[in-house]
């Protein structure tokens, strides 16, 4: 069950460092804060005051200004706002912005972090590619891992591309089948199959329902829509 502070007074002091977006106002209230106000002001940026914001170039300054000064208090706390803005339609999935974040050298847990949090939220290829190779490091493990914690069309496009990048590697090829096996559910059977027959992943020892015929290979590779008819198609 979610559990909402209620804490006015702090609220309203929090509150006009949000509106203005006073990055360094704001992070001075913080660090004065006790542990337990503290606390309470993460709760109450996250949950309300973030995701309440309209205006995006106050809500960037905060992030940018407050994040990298300590991303373990402060990451999850403004990725809750910025997810809540995107699906509200104020924030967007912004190649400038993440860019700038990206600047201020976050580590690779706070890259992973970061990656597995907006990922849901790319809505084309060009917003997941872009996701991708700014926070997934150039490495395809750590892309593949993120990919393979949704079950959607998009992410299973997104997978087979970063396979078509490690097609010569026959072992990471049969960990993306396995793992996708694991999960079990219809979209990502449907996508260890085309996995499975367009790189010809040996030993997966089982027969899948959706079957790919050779001249359908060509169609994988068309586009997005091409791949989803055919992920679909049972």
């Amino acid at each position: 069950m979610l559990h909402r502070v209620h804490n006015p007074f702090l609220r309203r002091r929090l509150l006009p460092f949000v509106e203005t977006g006073d990055a360094a106002g704001l992070l001075a209230l913080l660090n004065d804060l006790s542990r337990d106000s503290f606390r309470d002001a993460g709760a109450l940026l996250g949950d309300d005051l973030l995701p309440s914001m309209n205006n995006t170039a106050a809500f960037r300054r905060l992030f940018l200004g407050l994040v990298p000064t300590n991303s373990k208090a402060y990451l999850g706390t403004f990725l809750k706002g910025y997810t809540s803005l995107i699906q509200k339609g104020v924030e967007t999935l912004d190649a400038d912005f993440l860019k700038a974040y990206l600047d201020t050298s976050p580590s690779d847990i706070d890259c992973r972090k970061t990656l597995e949090a907006l990922l849901p939220l790319a809505t084309n290829p060009a917003d997941g590619r872009l996701l991708l190779r700014l926070f997934g490091r150039g490495n395809a493990e750590t892309q593949a891992a993120a990919l393979l914690r949704l079950s959607t069309p998009l992410g299973c496009y997104l997978l087979f591309q970063t396979c078509k990048l490690m097609e010569a590697d026959e072992t990471f090829l049969h960990r993306v089948v396995q793992a996708l096996l694991r999960k079990a559910d219809r979209l990502s059977m449907n996508s260890a199959s085309i996995i499975t027959k367009y790189f010809d992943v040996k030993n997966i020892g089982i027969t899948f329902a959706l079957r790919l015929e050779p001249w359908q290979h060509s169609r994988l590779d068309e586009s997005y829509e091409s791949f989803k008819k055919i992920l679909l198609s049972i």
